[in-house]
């Protein structure tokens, strides 16, 4: 989840990521993992950004999660 500086400041944010984040460990939660629908990550990696902003609107319309048995 992405926060603020407060630890508790996790909302609504988050991250996909689609490499190696080391500068992440320790500092935020992973907690999931995208098992279907990779071209859909792949299409929303792919809009331009001015920075970590996206220049058009990328909006979700459905995500489904599901608890993985281990």
């Amino acid at each position: 989840m992405a926060r603020g500086d407060e630890l508790d400041s996790a909302s609504t944010s988050f991250f996909i990521v689609t490499g190696t984040a080391t500068s992440l460990d320790h500092k935020y939660t992973a907690f999931g993992r995208v098992v279907d629908g990779m071209q859909v990550v792949k299409a929303v990696e792919a809009v331009p950004t001015d920075g970590d902003t996206p220049l058009g609107r990328v909006e979700l319309s459905r995500v489904r999660v599901e608890k993985v048995p281990r």
